[in-house]
């Protein structure tokens, strides 16, 4: 069994025998005796240690016995220790009065009756470690209502998130179900029946825009989920913001025209290179225009303004120190955004490590604004905007769809460019404005813009049809797939465009065909039974011959994580699509690669025409 641990009881006298004495009158007791030999010694053992109680000298030099209580009396820890004053002297009451103004239990004469003496320090002994035991069970019973009051929040918790969950898995199956009942009904109507050519083309957009409705809803999750976990990596360059939202402005036409929307735009050439990723930059300007559009009832107004603004003075110290706050107090859970939604530069932004050259100017940073005259956000629902999962209530979402993620991204995506975003609204149907400030570049001679960086091919749209129909005339494409439907669309799309394709279901048939065959492009999808995509294609790198130009490549996938990019290209493909693709993209990608072959051929003929020179 355990031995109990002992007591501390502090001996203070002047005279070592008198110490002695003491030591041994109380030695039965079996505590532990700490001596001092003077009031200043004594006051440092009270700095180092908890005493049951103190046997105090009265009269000593420099520092007498009633000094000594009246500052142990002043020190918090020890004010309530009790105090036993000897005394040699005399048993007046006014000395006896003086040590019990100071807070003494006792005042004995010496000679001292060692019974006596014993008895009382023992009753101080058994207090002490009555009031020990007391603070044990004390502490014991905080840490169990911790425990208790942590279960019950880490219950609640779960519970939050069980409900947050199925909400999720209701809103994401209600999300799912209804384009496909838009796809599956029209789909089952056009073959029960003939329609005429512009019902059937009605048909045809409903089906495409349901699609492509299921398409941004996953690549959404999946966005979401890559930057909650850190896995984002931006490619920071100077953009040339003008022409990205120019390109955007002209993609969302449609949609404006539709709802008879008006638009105006205010671009300021003095904002037009940012230092941002480029397609990251669309996404972030993209999901906001969408979202205007969505809310904005018909016959509305939206604008977009691009502007150069100043930084206020001393703003980039303010943000850095928020920064360090932000990071201190750093949990699991989102730092939920104050004021009117505004989100500032989160410790996320210390993933992205910019170029040198493309640095944010102290002083200068553009803006860009998005304003509706939609149907305006609630006050208190200001602050939650930019969270995930998140629409005003339920009829907003039953009204206009959505996983109420696309804000989020656009958060995040700002906050890793190092810029900020917040959403200002005057109350319900007055309309909303988002305003994103992000880095100018410094160096806007090189700036990328959709217009010069895209080759044109890749910009083709259905209704460049007249491009299409023989834009890969001659080419032969041999396609890998070991799904039916998909193979067979691929081979349409393609062949609508001129090409000559040849169709495998396996990794195995495409290395027996090209023993026979040589193509000028292969498309493979990655993910098939027994041999997948990167296997193959380093087993057809590995047996092309040295000197003889490569066959291109293209993965065509679902795996649509970057580091499935990467993996990709590693393993030897010149392209990596993720599905779904359309088929203009596709066949646009295909040409590239045409393109690119070919004025590798050129120079291949340049060099080999270079060496017969020299060989002459």
């Amino acid at each position: 069994m355990k031995s109990e641990p002992k007591i501390n009881v502090l001996l203070v006298d002047d005279y070592p025998e008198n110490l002695v004495a003491l030591e041994a009158t109380l030695n039965s007791l079996g505590q532990n005796l700490v001596k001092a030999y003077s009031g200043k010694q004594a006051l440092k053992c009270l700095l180092e240690q908890d005493f049951a109680v103190i046997l105090l000298d009265v009269q000593m030099p420099e520092m007498d016995g009633f000094e000594t209580a009246s500052l142990i009396r002043q020190r918090e820890r020890s004010r309530h220790t009790p105090i036993i004053f000897l005394t040699a002297i005399s048993d007046s009451d006014d000395l006896k009065s003086k040590g019990y103004a100071l807070g003494a239990v006792d005042y004995l004469l010496k000679p001292i009756d060692p019974i006596i003496l014993t008895s009382k320090v023992a009753v101080f002994v058994e207090l002490f470690k009555k009031n020990l035991e007391v603070q044990r069970q004390a502490a014991q019973l905080v840490a169990k209502n911790l425990e208790i009051f942590q279960a019950q929040a880490a219950r609640q918790q779960a519970e939050a998130a069980n409900l947050m969950k199925d909400e999720f898995l209701a809103v994401v199956s209600h999300e799912l179900r209804s384009p496909l009942n838009s796809i599956l009904g029209w789909a089952q109507l056009m073959q029960m029946r003939k329609f005429d050519e512009a019902k059937l083309c009605q048909a045809l957009k409903i089906i495409e825009r349901n699609a492509k409705s299921q398409a941004q809803l996953i690549d959404d999750i999946l966005d979401m989920s890559r930057l909650i976990r850190g896995k984002v990596q931006l490619s920071i360059q100077p953009v040339n913001a003008i022409a990205t939202i120019e390109l955007l402005l002209e993609s969302i036409r449609p949609q404006l025209e539709e709802k008879s929307l008006q638009l105006r735009t205010h671009l300021d050439p003095a904002a037009q290179t940012i230092a941002a990723d480029p397609t990251r930059l669309r996404q972030i300007i993209w999901n906001l225009l969408s979202n205007a559009v969505k809310f904005t009832p018909e016959k509305g107004q939206i604008e977009i303004r691009l502007t150069q603004e100043s930084r206020e003075q001393g703003a980039e110290e303010r943000e850095l120190r928020e920064l360090r706050e932000l990071r201190e107090r750093r949990e699991l859970g989102e730092t939920r955004s104050r004021g009117e939604g505004r989100l500032g530069a989160e410790e996320q932004r210390t993933n992205l490590i910019p170029n040198s050259e493309f640095r944010i100017p102290n002083s200068n940073y553009a803006q860009i604004q998005i304003i509706d005259t939609g149907i305006g956000i609630r006050p208190e629902f200001l602050p939650q905007i930019f969270d995930r999962f998140r629409q005003a209530d339920s009829s907003i979402t039953r009204a206009f769809g959505g996983l109420g993620l696309g804000l989020a991204i656009v958060r995040q995506l700002v906050i890793l460019h190092g810029g900020t975003i917040e959403a200002h609204s005057e109350g319900e149907g007055k309309g909303t404005t988002f305003t994103v400030r992000l880095p100018l570049a410094n160096s806007p001679s090189t700036a990328t813009s959709p217009a010069t960086a895209t080759p044109n091919l890749i910009n083709l749209t259905a209704n460049d049809a007249s491009k299409l129909n023989s834009l890969l005339d001659g080419v032969n494409v041999l396609v890998v797939e070991d799904n039916n439907d998909s193979r067979d669309f691929i081979k349409f799309a393609l062949e609508q465009a001129g090409a000559t394709v040849t169709t495998v279901s396996s990794a195995a048939d495409a290395v027996a065909y090209l023993k026979r065959d040589r193509p000028d492009v292969i498309i493979s999808d990655i993910a098939m039974p027994e041999t997948d995509g990167y296997q193959l294609i380093q087993r057809i790198r590995a047996t092309e011959q040295q000197g003889d130009r490569q066959i291109p490549a293209i993965a065509l996938t679902a795996h649509a994580k970057p580091e499935d990019r990467s993996r990709s290209l590693a393993a030897g493909f010149q392209q990596h699509i993720t599905k779904p693709v359309e088929s203009t993209a596709l066949i646009a990608a295909v040409a590239e690669l045409i393109k690119q072959q070919s004025v590798v051929s050129s120079q291949w003929a340049t060099i080999d025409r270079s060496q017969m020179t020299n060989d002459k």
